[in-house]
């Protein structure tokens, strides 16, 4: 639950980021033609609007998986992914390159909170990988 509560926290420092510093991006115009990349390009800002984009809820999310996984196998693909996200993020026009360092700040701040305040919990015997 340790997860949960790093994520709230981020969340929150976001949506107060939202509140407290409100933004909004232009976007340069869609070029013309049918190719469906222009149809998704489309799509994605009919449905996200051009504003609270500092800090990034896209890199937030990353930064939260990134940790989350740190240690593990999947670890270093996620931070792969998490670079392919930032980059989609800067070439579709969802946020300019300072948001995305800004997104990094509240999962690291969220997931240091938790690791200082909440104790993890002992595993009981038995549930060990070397048992």
């Amino acid at each position: 639950w340790r997860h949960v509560a790093a994520t709230i926290i981020a969340f929150t420092i976001n949506y107060i980021g939202f509140a407290a510093y409100p933004t909004r991006i232009t976007r340069a115009p869609i070029p013309e033609g049918s190719s469906i990349w222009l149809w998704a390009l489309e799509t994605v800002r009919v449905l996200v609007a051009p504003h609270t984009c500092l800090p990034s809820l896209h890199i937030t999310n990353c930064g939260l998986a990134v940790l989350a996984l740190r240690g593990t196998r999947w670890g270093p693909w996620s931070l792969l992914w998490s670079l392919a996200i930032a980059t989609s993020t800067l070439t579709t026009d969802q946020h300019l390159f300072l948001d995305l360092p800004a997104g990094v700040v509240p999962p690291i701040i969220g997931y240091g909170l938790v690791w200082l305040l909440v104790p993890a919990r002992a595993a009981p015997a038995g549930d060990s990988p070397r048992d």
